[in-house]
């Protein structure tokens, strides 16, 4: 079976950051890659260490690439070089998208991309049992307070989906 290879943008690291658990992707099955225009952003507090730490791959913006990502950027302008070149890293090693930027989602979506975000990555994490669901309920916590725009229906029903996981982890 090939691992499933999953595209991150910087807004999902800091959100993982936020959480305490970006080191935690290390522990799961899927293989995660970068952009290194993440750091181009400006937006990041998350080092380069952490993201080694965390397991996650570094792809070098490739000049054919960025130039395609500059011509999206000029298309939808409310996505950045970084945002369009991860979409575009995305199609090209036929991966699964992880953002937590609506725009960036709309546009991968509607290009037939795969799109994830910060709450099915810390479900994979419990799944994992990389974190437990009681640390997953935590973490989101923290995401939540850190700045993170997530749908309040979504987040709490995820929410009481592992507050109910926790009383069964209990011993």
């Amino acid at each position: 079976m090939a691992t499933t290879i999953c595209v991150l943008d910087t807004c999902i690291l800091i959100d993982l950051q936020h959480g305490r658990v970006l080191a935690k992707l290390a522990q799961l099955s899927q293989r995660f890659v970068i952009t290194d225009l993440w750091q181009m952003d400006g937006l990041s507090s998350v080092s380069p260490a952490e993201v080694a730490e965390a397991g996650i791959r570094m792809l070098h913006a490739e000049p054919d690439l960025v130039a395609r990502a500059m011509t999206l950027c000029t298309q939808h302008r409310a996505l950045s070089v970084a945002d369009s070149f991860s979409l575009l890293l995305a199609e090209h090693h036929r991966a699964m998208l992880v953002t937590g930027d609506q725009p960036l989602r709309s546009v991968a979506e509607d290009r037939g991309l795969i799109v994830h975000g910060v709450l099915w990555l810390l479900d994979e994490m419990v799944c994992a049992e990389a974190v437990t669901a009681s640390d997953a309920v935590s973490a989101l916590e923290r995401v939540v307070t850190g700045g993170a725009r997530l749908p309040v229906t979504a987040v709490a029903r995820q929410i009481a989906t592992w507050r109910r996981l926790s009383r069964n982890e209990e011993p």
